[in-house]
C-alpha cells in the first residue's frame, strides 16, 4: 500500500496521522485511542509503507532489555482489525 492510500485509509476510519519530524526513513504514527500504530515510508508519496506496528499508548521498547513493545502486521487492514 502507498503511503497516499494509507494515509486515505486510517483518515477515512476517523484516525489522524502525523509524520513524526527527526526521522530519517520518514516515520509516521497514528493514535487509536489506547493504541498507537507506527508505520515508515520512503522519500516520495507513492512508496509502499513498511513495518507496520501497534503498541500500547504507554508502552515503549528498550533495546537494552530486548524488549519489543510492537506488534507487526502484514498489511494495514490487519493492524486496524486486529489491534
Amino acid at each position: 500500500m502507498t503511503l497516499t492510500n494509507a494515509i486515505k485509509k486510517l483518515t477515512k476510519e476517523g484516525y489522524s496521522v502525523e509524520h513524526v519530524s527527526g526521522e530519517r526513513n520518514r516515520l509516521f504514527r497514528s493514535n487509536l485511542g489506547t493504541r498507537v500504530l507506527e508505520f515508515y515510508a520512503g522519500e516520495a508519496e507513492t512508496d509502499h509503507i513498511h513495518c507496520i506496528g501497534v503498541r500500547p499508548l504507554n508502552d515503549h521498547s528498550d533495546p537494552l532489555t530486548d524488549y519489543c513493545a510492537f506488534n507487526f502486521y502484514q498489511n494495514l487492514t490487519q493492524a486496524l482489525r486486529l489491534s
